[in-house]
């Protein structure tokens, strides 16, 4: 045995042990490493620190995770693992891959080939290359990998999961598709959890045939709602919409546009809206509008501080000084209520009303109009109202206390309440008595 080729011999023939269910303990920074080997394990000594080939049901435990795999190399705190390996951390944290290079001293895995990483029943990862820091439960990826919660998936050239709270973050051509709909940026935060997004560059959401653009925000994949914020833009066929925030609702069907420095817009065929703010109800189709106002249809055109228009309806409430377009109707005022639909109006304050094809005007504090029966009526507050129309290219005014109108195609009869009649009888048979 003083032959040190012969003992260098025997050294590397140390003895292959059938250790089934033995335990090996080796210390890296002063970390245990447990490996179970069911079927056998060879140990070469002839370096330090040895070398450890395990064959068969491999089984390694360290830094609170658990490795299987079919065949491992360990050499100090450098393990290898090949064929068939699963990472497993906390009951819900699984990786599987083709093989395994753990570093026992950092604490550190990378993972190679077909890799799934696994964090609750709906929620899978796949990549081609992983990182994964075991203490900190982080994975990192930098060769493409895609993320599939439920219906929705998401896609990215590199990334990094932080399982702990349960958020992905996604860089680079970043594609998310859900079942209705497509949305593209360059980075994004996901919330596994709520199913939130935090979108962390500029974003575009297309659904059928409508796109929304925004410099930031979030997105809800669950609820299908989100706020779109910074130069934020909404475009559908010939419908587009902007402002500095949009919130869109898809399972309500409503959109919120909201701005500070100028008005937000909403533009469609049929419709033409400004406004600070603007709550447009798709499915009730109904515009809410809040702040220097305007709205403009086919038929209207309406402008005030605060406007409700239901287009269904045609029905239009009207908040600071308005002016409602319905020709021929015109109508002023501080406050409005117009209901095209029944035929019905009611205008407070300096109420200037105007029916343009008549050549009418009624200057009051209040208004009542009524176009079931064609009748108006008009009440001041002090003074006395006034009624003015044109007749033969002069003006007739009039002033009562009470003012009613009654329209006709053909004619138009102008009703002082009976005691404004009374007191106008009076003093026209006092005229003619001083006359005579």
């Amino acid at each position: 045995m003083n032959n040190p080729h012969i003992l260098k011999f025997v050294l590397l023939l140390i003895v292959i042990l059938n250790l089934t269910g033995n335990t090996v303990n080796l210390l890296a920074q002063n970390k245990k490493i447990s490996i179970h080997s069911e079927n056998n394990q060879v140990i070469d000594a002839t370096n330090e620190p040895a070398t450890q080939f395990l064959n068969g049901d491999v089984k390694v435990y360290h830094g609170g995770a658990f490795m299987y795999c079919d065949n491992a190399v360990l050499k100090g705190a450098d393990l290898r693992m090949y064929f068939n390996v699963v990472l497993l951390q906390n009951d819900t944290i699984k990786i599987f891959a083709d093989s395994l290079h753990y570093n026992g001293d950092s604490l550190v895995a990378y993972l190679y080939g077909d890799i799934i990483l696994e964090n609750g029943p709906d929620k899978k990862l796949y990549t081609s290359y992983l990182r994964y820091d075991v203490k900190n439960k982080i994975a990192y990826y930098t060769q493409n990998a895609k993320l599939v919660d439920k219906t929705s998936t998401l896609i990215s050239r590199r990334g990094r999961y932080v399982l702990n709270e349960k958020t992905a973050y996604f860089y680079e051509k970043v594609k998310v598709t859900d079942d209705d709909f497509t949305m593209i940026s360059d980075s994004l935060a996901y919330q596994t959890v709520t199913q939130e997004m935090k979108f962390l560059a500029p974003v575009r959401i297309t659904r059928d045939t409508s796109n929304i653009y925004s410099e930031k925000g979030w997105f809800d994949l669950d609820d299908k709602k989100g706020d779109f914020i910074g130069n934020a833009q909404y475009l559908a066929g010939k419908t587009q919409a902007k402002a500095d925030t949009i919130t869109y609702d898809g399972i309500a069907d409503h959109i919120i546009l909201k701005s500070s420095s100028k008005r937000s817009e909403y533009i469609s065929e049929k419709d033409t809206v400004y406004a600070q703010t603007i709550f447009y109800n798709k499915k009730e189709e109904t515009f809410n509008l809040h702040d220097n106002a305007h709205y403009k249809g086919g038929k209207n055109e309406v402008k005030g501080n605060n406007i409700f228009y239901n287009k269904v309806q045609e029905k239009f409430k009207v908040t600071g000084r308005s002016i409602v377009s319905d020709p021929p109707m015109l109508i002023e005022a501080d406050t409005l209520d117009y209901d095209k639909n029944i035929k019905f109006g009611k205008a407070d304050g300096h109420v200037i009303w105007k029916d343009t094809s008549a050549k009418t005007s009624i200057i009051a504090d209040h208004v009542i109009y009524n176009g079931v029966s064609n009748n108006m009526l008009a009440v001041n507050d002090t003074l006395r109202p006034m009624f003015t129309t044109e007749i033969s290219g002069d003006t007739l005014f009039l002033r009562a206390d009470t003012l009613k109108s009654f329209r006709q195609f053909k004619e138009r009869i102008i009703y002082p309440d009976k005691n404004a009649s009374r007191l106008a009888a009076k003093a026209n048979s006092r005229a003619k008595k001083s006359r005579n």
